[in-house]
């Protein structure tokens, strides 16, 4: 069978000063067996040539892939498909260096549907997201299948992880993520060193 992916629903940004209008998240909803749309580590800096925020990691399957982007610097936390940890060494260095981070999963239903063609499609009906805890960013893995409840608004999104159960739903089986040095990239926004 073909396997497609479609990510529905938006992804807003998180912040301070931030235009847009406010959306009431599905408040106390929960989600039952639920997945894992996206991983990011988000991080905030300001220098001389502006404010700035950008991700050093960001992961989303893919069809059967696991694709996104690392800082070269903190390229070991992905470590492999359903095993992207960080570390409490990585946690300090990123704490020492930005002014702000956080880390921030995306979770949704996964509805598969049979088409003319046979092909099998898989759509997720997702969630903003959310920013989370270290410990709960490392323990939320992609094939798991997640309770999650959900509260807050898109500018403000909370997520309390009731439950996982390892490798339950089939995750990616391939990994795409490339490696980027993070001065390099920023040049000329005088980044601060990872």
């Amino acid at each position: 069978m073909n396997r497609r992916a479609f990510f529905t629903g938006s992804v807003v940004a998180v912040g301070p000063g931030i235009a847009g209008c406010v959306t009431d998240r599905r408040d106390g909803e929960v989600l039952t067996d639920a997945v894992l749309t996206t991983k990011r580590i988000r991080v905030d800096w300001e220098s001389a040539a502006g404010s700035f925020r950008t991700h050093v990691l960001s992961a989303y399957p893919d069809q059967s892939t696991l694709r996104g982007t690392v800082a070269a610097e903190i390229d070991d936390v992905v470590r492999s498909i359903d095993d992207i940890r960080v570390p409490e060494s990585v946690d300090d260095r990123l704490r020492s260096a930005f002014d702000d981070f956080a880390y921030a999963v995306g979770v949704g239903h996964e509805d598969a549907d049979e088409e003319d063609t046979g092909d099998e499609t898989i759509t997720f009906d997702s969630a903003p997201p959310s920013t989370v805890s270290r410990e709960q960013f490392n323990r939320l893995q992609f094939g798991d299948s997640l309770d999650v409840r959900l509260s807050g608004t898109s500018f403000d999104p909370n997520l309390e992880l009731l439950e996982r159960n390892e490798g339950r739903h089939d995750g990616p089986t391939e990994m795409v993520i490339s490696s980027r040095d993070f001065s390099d990239v920023h040049s000329g926004r005088d980044p601060p060193s990872i």
